[in-house]
């Protein structure tokens, strides 16, 4: 999807994020789960932290930062990285 449609892939990115966001809200909130060490009876280690919509954004961020890192290393021409860097130099 990111080589033929990039808005539509930046889109999925987001939904996927914010609906996943929502769903671990109220998993958590339902649930009464605490993310500390220090609580022996939570569930938030032993059952929740594994499941897929709990660990997803740090592969969405992987994923976006690496298709970001394929585009400004592959796709942005030279000139255009350059005269960015030399116009941010000079408004500092």
């Amino acid at each position: 999807m990111y080589k033929t449609d990039r808005k539509k892939y930046y889109y999925a990115i987001g939904g996927i994020s914010i609906l996943t966001l929502v769903v671990q809200i109220i998993v958590i909130l339902t649930s009464d789960l605490s993310a500390s060490y220090e609580t022996k009876q939570d569930d938030y280690w032993a059952s929740y932290y594994f499941k897929p919509y709990a660990r997803i954004h740090g592969y969405l961020i992987g994923l976006f930062l690496g298709c970001e890192y394929f585009r400004f290393k592959y796709e942005c021409p030279r000139e255009e990285v350059n005269d960015q860097v030399s116009e941010n130099s000079e408004n500092a």
